[in-house]
């Protein structure tokens, strides 16, 4: 039920990680760079962060982190004291005035400095901006490593601001556009093209300001970059009387005032340009304005031009805004006037959006899409997909011959495709058979039920007839009965290399990684951030690395893989180490994978945390660990558009109730342990009140109980599989799965530890 066998399995790659021999060192301390440092700054909050670091200590990441505490605070005279006191390993001074002077002459010395020496000169300049000390912000500025950094770039902007309080108009212009080659990637281009524009405007220069903002739009980077150039644009067209002169400048315009949601005046101008000459750009944009403003007249214009190129595009277009703001009625009858198009790719898009649109509602017509959209695309990993939910579909309406008929086309059609697992356990049990190996759940449930001798001799029973589907079957469930046990790794040089090899190549190359030379700085740059426990930072320099370069971005999950097991993001850990199997092309495979990198995938979190809701209710790690991979994937900050808070998802409501009992009068849902602590303590309650009806009490915690005991009593849940696969919410259906299968992956990781 939880994919097929090969969902389960995982990769393979002995993490053994060592500090760099980077260091942070006092002249009498000698303290070393520090991974627990960088655990409480990812997870901390200022006042905890200020309330337990030391003080006045000769240890400069200790003062860096402090000093960002401190800043977030806006206490900025601590945070300048800190920052000053980063700048360097063996040199400080807390007695230091605070002044500028002073703080120049202290930092300016080009010896022993700190890897957060370019970052604490930053702040320190930007604290100085503050003061309206800009003559020494150009000289803090001018202290900086010139790089390729988002450090750089937000120092040159910096610079560029405080010439421009001191009038220096030429010499901003120059640094900025000087900069500007140094950057390939949008978002740097265009926030350095929007400090150049607002240069040009402060100088009195309003056509040159225009070329900048237009050199925005024309980068085609953010949507807020555009919405800022757009209404700058228009502020100089309205207040110089300067008028775009091309119907090219006139389409790049409107598309940014589209983006600004300025939709009257984006109207106006794409109109102008439809005028001049023929432009699909141009048709579609006043397709996307109308339907936003009045469907009428956006269904008036498309039939205008039904006999022009492009008319099927701009009737996606109408359908497609109005599905996005909740016209779906609307939208589907124009979906339904696009099912016999020859355009292969909006074919493709009307017929999944009209499938799922149907199927979602219970209404058999969805059976006639997908039938068509197998005939049409065969080949698509959509149509195993649609198989299975054809045949869920006749399940539901107790038609077990004709889901039967569905599923096993679905196995004979699509064998690989992750929804023929499903496929399988369903035939098996709606024919009343119970062997079935073909889901995770079932894998488990087979293996606990057999001895250990005759799944032993299974194995060896397929290794003697090369039967390599056997073997790989019966390795997986002596590896679910007795997880990383010594003969795991004699099972494992049973198989051919063509299997293992991979893994042993992922494994090798975590221990000894190697990054290609274009982005290496970029790599070091993060790994100093990840040091100081600086989320913020971290992400900033990652969108460096440009999206389309595959290789680059190999290089960024290996590198975040690393560093966040190192300083313990496990966030980060757990989203790029599946990216980096993604991008290597390999498969989850846990049985096949050493414990190491099986514990990075899923990595034992918030130990202390963990630990200490276990021992005070009767609630197994491993479930918290899988619940809480589930609703946040180990982000502590994670935020719900409902308002669920932290790392298990707690409603404020809730939150409140188990305080209550608790007898906890302030709480705070970010805090780590505070979190696991009040969702152990409503799972604990769910399983008593569902008597330990693991389904149920799932459900419970991510739909509501009220909903799940209404699912109870429906006629449909003839047992607990039923139960689980008709859940009405898509939401709580998928949670449920997922938790079991993570529930089920963290008990093989840990079973013997």
């Amino acid at each position: 039920m939880i994919k097929r066998i090969t969902a389960l399995l995982f990769i393979t790659a002995a993490m053994i990680f060592s500090l760099t021999s980077l260091s942070c060192a006092g002249p009498v301390n000698n303290y070393g760079l520090s991974s627990e440092l960088s655990e409480k700054a990812f997870y901390s909050k200022p006042d905890v962060i200020i309330k337990e670091f030391i003080k006045k200590t000769e240890n400069c990441q200790n003062n860096y982190i402090l000093a960002g505490a401190y800043k977030d605070k806006k206490e900025l005279k601590k945070a300048l004291l800190y920052y000053t006191n980063s700048c360097f390993n063996n040199k400080f001074n807390f007695n230091i005035r605070l002044f500028a002077d002073p703080v120049y002459l202290f930092t300016q010395h080009p010896n022993d400095r700190s890897i957060f020496y370019n970052d604490s000169v930053f702040h320190i300049a930007s604290i100085f901006y503050d003061y309206g000390e800009h003559a020494y912000v150009l000289k803090f500025i001018s202290l900086l490593e010139k790089n390729n950094s988002s450090l750089y770039r937000d120092s040159i902007i910096l610079q560029s601001k405080s010439f421009e309080k001191l009038k220096r108009f030429k010499d901003a212009i120059d640094e900025i556009q000087k900069t500007i080659p140094v950057y390939n990637e949008s978002d740097s281009r265009t926030m350095l093209y929007l400090r150049l524009g607002a240069v040009y405007e402060s100088a009195g220069d309003s056509r040159k300001a225009m070329e900048s903002y237009f050199e925005v739009i024309k980068i085609r980077g953010g949507v807020w970059q555009n919405r800022i150039a757009a209404k700058r644009i228009l502020y100089i067209m309205k207040d110089k009387k300067i008028d775009i002169d091309t119907p090219d400048r006139e389409m790049l315009f409107a598309a940014a005032l589209y983006d600004a949601e300025d939709y009257d005046i984006a109207l106006v101008y794409a109109e102008k340009v439809l005028k001049k000459k023929e432009s699909l750009d141009a048709a579609a944009l006043i397709v996307k304005i109308q339907s936003h403003k009045n469907h009428n007249k956006a269904a008036a214009f498309i039939k205008q031009r039904k006999n022009k190129p492009g008319y099927e595009n701009l009737l996606l277009e109408n359908a497609n805004i109005l599905w996005d703001t909740g016209e779906k009625t609307e939208a589907v009858k124009i979906y339904n006037n696009l099912i016999y198009s020859n355009d292969t790719e909006i074919l493709e898009r009307v017929l999944t959006r009209l499938s799922f649109y149907y199927e979602q509602k219970g209404d058999p017509v969805f059976i006639k899409y997908m039938e068509t959209y197998i005939k049409k695309f065969p080949d698509n990993e959509m149509s195993g997909q649609f198989i299975w939910l054809m045949g869920r579909f006749c399940i539901k309406k107790s038609d077990n011959k004709k889901a039967s008929e569905y599923f096993t086309r679905g196995i004979a059609d699509y064998p690989g495709n992750s929804y023929t697992s499903y496929s399988r356990f369903w035939l098996k049990k709606i024919n009343t058979e119970n062997d079935s190996y073909h889901t995770l759940s079932l894998l488990k449930e087979y293996a606990d039920k057999q001895d250990l001798s005759s799944l032993t001799q299974e194995f060896k029973n397929a290794v003697n007839r090369k039967d390599e589907n056997r073997m790989i079957l019966f390795h997986t469930l002596l590896f679910i009965k007795n997880g990383y046990d010594k003969s795991r790794l004699h099972r494992l040089n049973q198989f051919n290399s063509n299997i293992i090899s991979p893994y042993k190549n992922l494994a090798e190359l975590i221990r000894n990684p190697v990054y290609s030379n274009n982005y290496k700085s970029v790599i070091n740059r993060i790994e100093v951030y990840f040091i100081a426990g600086d989320i913020e930072a971290i992400n900033r320099e990652i969108r460096l690395i440009p999206h389309d370069d595959l290789n680059a971005q190999r290089d960024l999950a290996l590198a975040l893989t690393i560093f966040s097991k190192k300083y313990k993001n496990y966030n980060l850990l757990t989203f790029h180490c599946f990216r980096l199997l993604n991008l290597l092309k390999l498969k989850e495979n846990l049985s096949f994978i050493p414990v190491e990198f099986a514990e990075t995938l899923y990595p034992y979190a918030f130990n202390e945390c963990i630990t200490q809701g276990s021992t005070e209710y009767p609630v197994k790690p491993e479930l918290m660990l899988s619940m809480m991979k589930v609703e946040s994937n180990f982000n502590h900050k994670a935020l719900s558009p409902a308002g669920a808070a932290g790392l298990m998802q707690l409603m404020p409501n809730t939150a409140k109730e188990i305080s209550k009992k608790l007898g906890i009068s302030k709480f705070e849902l970010f805090d780590p342990c505070t979190s696991i602590k009040f969702g152990t303590d409503y799972i604990a309650w769910l399983d008593r009140y569902y008597k330990g009806h693991i389904e149920y009490m799932i459900a419970a915690y991510n739909g509501g109980a009220g909903n799940v005991n209404r699912w109870i009593k429906r006629p449909l849940n003839r047992d607990i599989d039923y139960f689980s696969e008709y859940t009405p919410f898509d939401e709580t259906r998928d949670y449920i799965f997922r938790t079991k299968k993570y529930l089920i992956q963290y008990e093989s990781i840990y079973k013997n530890r």
